[in-house]
């Protein structure tokens, strides 16, 4: 189901660890976090993965940056490439702290 749908129509309560794994896209990316964000919990933790691609990688900082609240970047890594028998193609995980 469509990010945005699910929030609009079918999500209620608060949200304690997020998993997005859509579309890595700039736009995507950021509205999924942007949307979900209203739910996220006191230190919740964030999990975006494919994160060695420009876009996805951008998005995530940015939305860190351009956000209200604080989060706390917990794990970045990059992958040497993709398929990665570790980490794929890059993770970032983060906290919400205020």
């Amino acid at each position: 189901m469509d990010y945005q749908k699910y929030f609009a129509e079918i999500h209620d309560g608060t949200i304690g660890f997020y998993i997005y794994d859509g579309l890595h896209r700039y736009k995507n990316q950021l509205e999924a976090l942007q949307v979900a964000e209203p739910y996220f919990g006191e230190n919740c933790i964030i999990f975006i993965d494919d994160t060695n691609g420009t876009e996805p990688r951008g998005a995530t900082l940015d939305f860190i940056a351009q956000s209200e609240n604080k989060y706390r970047i917990l794990l970045n890594r990059q992958t040497a490439g993709k398929m990665h028998p570790t980490l794929w193609e890059g993770v970032i995980v983060f906290q919400k702290v205020g």
